[in-house]
């Protein structure tokens, strides 16, 4: 359930139950609502006008375009994910690569993330940007001047983003979540080319020794009815590009791009820009606590791709079932020695 206007969030459970917040309506933020709502009354809030993360689609008047993730692999921590997409028809084989199958969404990947939204309660638009404690509460600041008072509060939104709030808040922190490293992405969208090129048997392909890093053909995928090319450069390009305007890139890589298919004739063309992409050094846990009721956990923890996200939303969703289901071990974590435990198995 997605809406833009709903406070108090977290209000639906009995006074009993814990109330807590999820910062970030990605894949890892979704999975851990999910998986805490038989014991937990969980809303979820993004800044974002719609969510998903990095399972981003983009949809002009003729194309539709993923341009975050192009696919997932299936490997076990989305095994239970993939059985409910595959069962209402979400996602299909796109193709199998080294024996890993990889697995696309027929809407595009952001439906992936609408259909887990559907089981919770979302709010969107609303971006959290204080965080205090106060009474054995958490008390979270919107920037549209709304408070929410919570018992916990995870944060599943990019490392450095979260540090911000943090440090706006004079909330201390482990310096390794500060060592934590995202690439940059620069992607151009490419649409209503004169001269349509198949790039690959399957549509996708990763170039050797190019400043491209991949090029997706989204009609072959099965996403968009029309031609459609998303382009991601390299996380050094991105890099040294990131911040050059947008017509220059365009050039620049739409050369490339021609050198490495001559017969390729880009089209309307339009660049999309991931400040945090993939996480270059994770944190090397599956999640953080980083005090009394106050998670971190998302790719930055369980490494880079979904597969990585879900592995740290799974690992955390545990945690927190096993703490409710045994509350003396609550002391051992928050008052003993190790502040930022390995999940408990």
């Amino acid at each position: 359930m997605i809406s833009e206007v709903d406070f108090p969030l977290v209000k639906i459970g009995p006074a009993s139950m814990l109330k807590t917040l999820v910062v970030g309506a990605g894949l890892s933020g979704l999975m851990i609502a999910l998986g805490l709502q038989d014991s937990r009354d969980v809303a979820v809030v993004d800044k974002a006008r719609g969510v998903g993360g990095r399972l981003a689609t983009r949809r002009t008047d003729n194309a539709k375009f993923d341009h975050g993730a192009q696919f997932y692999k299936l490997k076990p921590p989305l095994r239970e994910m993939h059985e409910r997409w595959l069962e209402r028809q979400l996602v299909k084989l796109w193709f199998t690569e080294n024996q890993e199958q990889h697995f696309y969404a027929v809407g595009g990947m952001t439906t992936l993330t609408k259909d887990l939204a559907q089981d919770t309660s979302v709010i969107v638009n609303e971006r959290a940007v204080g965080l205090e404690r106060k009474n054995q509460k958490w008390v979270v600041t919107f920037d549209s001047a709304r408070i929410e008072k919570v018992d916990e509060v995870i944060f599943t939104c990019p490392i450095p983003q979260t540090l911000e709030i943090f440090k706006m808040s004079s909330l201390a922190y482990p310096a390794q979540l500060s060592e934590v490293v995202y690439s940059k992405a620069l992607v151009l969208l490419i649409e209503d080319s004169p001269t349509p090129f198949r790039f690959q048997a399957h549509g996708y392909v990763e170039p050797q020794n190019s400043s491209i890093f991949s090029v997706a053909d989204q009609q072959e995928k099965g996403v968009s009815e029309v031609n459609a090319i998303t382009v991601t450069l390299n996380a050094e390009a991105s890099d040294q590009h990131f911040d050059s305007p947008d017509e220059d890139v365009i050039r620049q890589a739409t050369g490339e791009l021609q050198k490495l298919y001559p017969n390729f004739e880009p089209g309307i063309t339009q660049l999309k820009k991931w400040r945090y992409c993939q996480v270059q050094k994770s944190f090397g846990e599956l999640f953080a606590q980083v005090s009394d009721g106050l998670y971190l956990a998302g790719d930055g923890f369980g490494g880079a791709s979904l597969n990585g996200a879900a592995r740290s939303a799974d690992a955390l969703s545990k945690h927190l079932a096993h703490l409710n289901a045994h509350p003396q071990f609550i002391d051992v974590i928050t008052k003993g020695k190790k502040k930022w435990p390995t999940p408990l198995s």
